[in-house]
């Protein structure tokens, strides 16, 4: 799970010509896999600005 959201993230960091050093304001993850959505959810607990 997490190699595919660093992969799609990168990819999209590309696209747009974002640098990887650049820190993102926010992200949003989705998935239908519950035990996704559990870590996620714990993820959000981090102080991470917005999850």
């Amino acid at each position: 799970m997490v190699l595919s959201a660093v992969t799609m993230g990168r990819a999209l960091r590309v696209k747009h010509q974002l640098k990887i050093r650049q820190p993102l304001p926010k992200i949003f993850l989705v998935t239908r896999d519950s035990e996704a959505k559990n870590v996620l959810n714990e993820l959000s607990e981090l102080n991470f600005g917005r999850t």
